[in-house]
């Protein structure tokens, strides 16, 4: 059998185990996505209890390689179940395996209904200004729940722990930096340029820590394809601790 064979084989019986209350599951339907650098994405139909019970799931499992360092599956359900847990509207968890040596994890969430645009198609996705507006405010109070949350009182032990509010500044430049050596082979002046520019002002912080999702924007949003409201919010694969100014 094939890899990709092999792993969906794994996929039903974890949801049969964590899903389906041990009936056998069959995949009727499988759509492996192209789009993203991220995790592999999998678009499934899973049907149970002698096809009287089907469902729809997005599936996540880590990448042969990707743009962030690690992909964690504990961290990413973690993350989805706790910001769940303020109200924001994110995918809910329905079950996951952690990797191993040879066997790349996975988790699996409820596919949300709507569509995700992208900066280069956004206006044409959600035509009307007022609605494409009504996002951007949805977006801000979003954004607001989380930041206003304690750190401390998501639980998140899976990511690092919060810096404190003065280094902030200092952690985030470091951290880029080190992003940045890691595969600049040809130096770039303007990016060497940036970095000590913001070397000379990490001081400059609002003094607050917070999580942050480091990527809350279009394109990990998933929103109706009526009116633009949003549906849900992706991708948290970089979200950690730091300042939200």
């Amino acid at each position: 059998m094939s890899e990709t064979t092999d792993f969906l084989a794994e996929l039903a019986e974890v949801l049969s185990a964590q899903v389906a209350e041990g009936s056998p599951v069959t995949l009727v339907d499988v759509d492996k996505r192209s789009e993203g650098n991220s995790w592999e994405t999998y678009l499934v139909t899973a049907s149970w209890d002698g096809g009287d019970r089907t469902a729809s799931f997005a599936v996540k499992r880590e990448p042969v390689s990707g743009i962030v360092g690690s992909y964690d599956v504990a961290r990413e359900v973690a993350l989805l179940r706790a910001t769940e847990g303020l109200g924001l509207p994110v995918p809910g968890v329905a079950a996951h395996r952690a990797g191993e040596p040879g066997n790349r994890g996975f988790f699996v969430m409820e596919r949300l209904a709507g569509v995700v645009p992208m900066p280069h198609n956004v206006t044409k996705m959600i035509a009307n200004a007022d609605d494409r507006s009504a996002l951007g405010r949805r977006v801000a109070r979003e954004m607001a729940t989380l930041h206003a949350a304690e750190p401390t009182s998501l639980n998140l032990t899976e990511l690092e722990p919060a810096p404190a509010p003065a280094d902030t500044g200092r952690a985030e430049n470091d951290q880029w930096r080190q992003t940045y050596d890691d595969v600049a082979s040809i130096r770039i002046p303007i990016l060497d340029l940036a970095l000590a520019w913001l070397d000379h002002r990490a001081d400059r912080v609002s003094g607050r820590v917070s999580l942050v999702h480091n990527d809350f924007r279009v394109g990990n949003l998933v929103v109706n394809p009526g009116d633009g409201a949003l549906v849900g919010v992706l991708d948290w694969e970089t979200a950690h601790f730091s300042d939200p100014v």
